[in-house]
């Protein structure tokens, strides 16, 4: 009789500090995880790569999907020639960063690409404080600011996402001193308020 090799999905939180990883079963059971810091894109995407592959070869399995989400901004767009690439970011090195083309190359599987905020927020409807609420919101405050909102059974702007951490803000008159870093806007949200800043 065949051994019949289990399949498995791996799933990344792209982060601009570090990318966070794993592997699970059909039904979502986490069989293993693993983190890479947020270097360079070859250098990251590699390192990523490879530990996927080991964590499903230590598991016999068969990886069958991979879901990533990411910092952004990103073409979220599935119908867009450049559907899952990063496009210009804060982050230097990776603006134009197609990471969708990159990780089914090295591991020969279809990619799903989603920003890091619809992600979590996926997850808070399946299984955290959202479940079977008809929207939610999620904001995260990380190395950038970024919302994903959803409503009306799909998430807010799609096929794009909204860039939330890019708002300007009006300061008060006594807390002018500090320019912000954003490299695009300064003092924009993500600018005054990220970890970065």
């Amino acid at each position: 009789m065949a051994v019949i090799n289990p399949p498995i999905v791996a799933g990344i939180d792209a982060g601009g500090t570090s990318f966070k990883l794993g592997i699970a079963t059909a039904d979502g059971t986490l069989l293993a995880h693993d983190r890479v810091a947020t270097t360079t894109p070859e250098a990251t995407i590699a390192a990523v790569a490879t530990l996927i592959k080991t964590m499903v070869a230590d598991q016999s399995g068969m990886l069958t999907g991979l879901g990533i989400a990411a910092f952004g901004p990103l073409d979220i767009d599935p119908g867009s020639k450049t559907y899952g690439s990063i496009l210009k970011t804060t982050k230097a090195g990776w603006s134009g960063v197609d990471l969708r083309r990159r990780f089914a190359t090295a591991l020969g599987v279809d990619v799903a690409v989603d920003t890091d905020v619809n992600g979590a927020l996926r997850a808070e409807m399946k299984w955290g404080a959202a479940q079977d609420a008809p929207s939610a919101a999620y904001i995260t405050i990380g190395t950038g600011i970024g919302a994903g909102i959803y409503a009306g059974g799909d998430y807010l702007g799609r096929p794009s996402h909204p860039e939330f951490g890019h708002i300007r803000i009006q300061r008060h008159r006594d807390d002018l001193n500090f320019a912000g870093v954003c490299r695009f806007h300064g003092d924009c949200l993500e600018g005054l308020a990220s970890a970065n800043a």
